[in-house]
């Protein structure tokens, strides 16, 4: 709370966030007369009035202030501008003197997941080789980072490598805490609510402690339940309108209630949406950090035989900041990560596994020739495995690695997989005859194809290489041809390009 010049008092929450431009613009407006950096350096003016008296208390009167290193932790997307600002509101709350102000002895300015990142490694005393993963849930952002703990031997000195770029959302507790002030509103009727928190600031920061114990201590229990006693002044003020609004709940509205019930039905209502949302997109950047980690680690490891596949893999998972206090968050973060392994790398057979995972065979703006073959290679998931679904997709979206919703279904191909193997192979599509359509990889669907192909065309072209197999040239290399669908399968004739339409012809008669 900031004082102001009739020494009455207005509530801010969210204040640090107007110090970046991006942030701010999201944000209500600042009451007239105040700005974002003297609310700022108000509150650090107090925050360094208690942490000296603490430390003093703890340490003894010999702690002097210039003694004392500072390290305020400011949101990952902030801009260069918003930090120095933060640095001037160092200055002015005292914390540090003018000179000092870019002074690291004095004063740092670290990243939220960077921070959250080393005290992890520091709390559970994380050897170098580990790999972990920074769930940093906070009240506005959530932010994820992978890190591995690399050690210098030369040096003597442990530090972090980020395995992939971090990944950030606003699916932040604040979207829960406003869901809750619509559910007050509802019970309690929506001008009562916003007269109420005009007027009496402290008694309604009362009601967000409670549900404050309550957003923490649900753990998702389908018998919850859960009263917040309501204050005299808004009981008062649900009495004397004796209309109700529109949006209020009748049957709560009555002479008698002094408080609302909160029931398990109305908490999963408020938290699922956000809890699912941080969920998948932590399961995303784990993914993501996991495949990542195994290409590096097949680099670094190129002249060995094997690898620990166990050695490829996120080891450790750790949510920080204000939502991870959420029991329920944890509960099915448990139940989604506990015990499944979505995506690992078997570094022996160079073969990455995972579910959703999406193959580019042409990016955006990828310049593609007209006699441009562009191939790739898929291993079955079992020795046994008949047939294979491939599914082609197009998108707009530029280095995506993993499925995402504006994706085209373009093809289902289905391929059948005898116990002799069979090239496939795929032609980009660069002309604009398709009209878009799904086709069935059948023999209607080919000579569809073929119909619509204009002479400059190569459009989706499937080549069964089965009677020309026996032509084919085999070698020692022939296990590390990318266009296999299988380690054994054989080399393509010299002439492949040349002969590309005669296969298709036979494969159609």
């Amino acid at each position: 709370m900031c004082r102001t010049s009739d020494n009455t008092y207005i509530y801010f929450d969210r204040f640090k966030l107007y110090l970046d431009e991006v942030a701010a613009q999201k944000l209500p407006e600042l009451p007239s007369g105040f700005i974002a950096l003297d609310i700022i350096v108000d509150y650090l003016h107090k925050l360094y009035l208690k942490a000296l008296k603490d430390l003093q208390s703890t340490w003894g009167a010999n702690i002097r202030p210039k003694n004392i290193v500072w390290f305020l932790t400011v949101p990952a997307m902030w801009s260069e501008k918003a930090k120095q600002d933060m640095r001037e509101a160092a200055v002015i709350a005292g914390l540090i003197s003018p000179q000092d102000i870019n002074n690291k002895n004095r004063l740092n300015i670290i990243l939220e997941p960077e921070a959250a990142a080393m005290y992890c490694c520091q709390q559970y005393l994380l050897e170098p080789g580990e790999t972990f993963m920074t769930v940093d849930a906070g009240a506005e952002k959530i932010d994820l980072t992978a890190c591995e703990i690399l050690y210098d031997p030369v040096t003597k000195v442990k530090s972090l490598r980020e395995i992939t770029y971090r990944s950030d959302r606003s699916c932040e507790s604040t979207f829960i805490d406003e869901a809750f002030i619509q559910f007050v509103k509802a019970k309690c009727g929506s001008n009562n609510v916003d007269s109420f928190r005009a007027s009496h600031p402290s008694s309604w920061l009362n009601i967000m402690k409670d549900w404050e114990e309550i957003k923490r201590g649900f753990e998702g229990d389908i018998d919850y339940e859960h009263c917040i006693p309501l204050p005299p002044r808004l009981c008062q003020l649900m009495k004397s309108s004796r209309v109700v609004e529109p949006e209020m709940d009748d049957d709560d509205f009555t002479d008698e209630d002094d408080d609302i019930t909160i029931t398990s039905k109305d908490c999963f209502a408020m938290f699922d949406p956000i809890v699912n949302s941080t969920l998948e997109l932590v399961e995303l950047q784990f993914e993501r950090s996991c495949k990542a980690l195994a290409i590096y680690r097949s680099s670094m490891s190129s002249g060995q035989d094997t690898m620990s596949v166990g050695a490829c893999k996120i080891g450790k998972m750790f949510f920080v900041g204000e939502f991870s206090a959420n029991e329920y968050l944890w509960t099915k973060a448990i139940e989604r990560f506990g015990s499944r392994l979505s995506l690992y790398v078997n570094q022996a057979e160079q073969t990455f596994y995972a579910d959703n995972l999406f193959r580019v065979m042409a990016d955006v703006g990828q310049p593609v020739g007209i006699d441009e073959v562009i191939s790739e290679r898929f291993v079955p998931v079992i020795t046994s495995q008949e047939c294979a679904t491939l599914e082609l997709y197009t998108t707009d979206l530029a280095g995506e690695e993993y499925m995402v919703d504006s994706m085209v279904l373009a093809a289902t191909l289905q391929v059948p997989l005898p116990t002799q193997p069979v090239r496939i192979q795929f032609v980009q599509d660069v002309s604009a005859s398709m009209n878009g359509e799904k086709l069935q990889a059948s023999m209607v669907g080919l000579k569809e194809i073929c119909r619509k192909l204009t002479q400059a065309d190569e459009v989706g072209l499937i080549v069964y290489d089965y009677s020309k197999r026996r032509n084919c040239r085999r070698d020692s290399k022939s296990q590390k041809t990318r266009g296999d669908l299988n380690q054994s399968a054989s080399e393509p004739p010299a002439d492949l390009h040349g002969r590309q339409e005669e296969r298709l012809q036979d494969f159609l008669r």
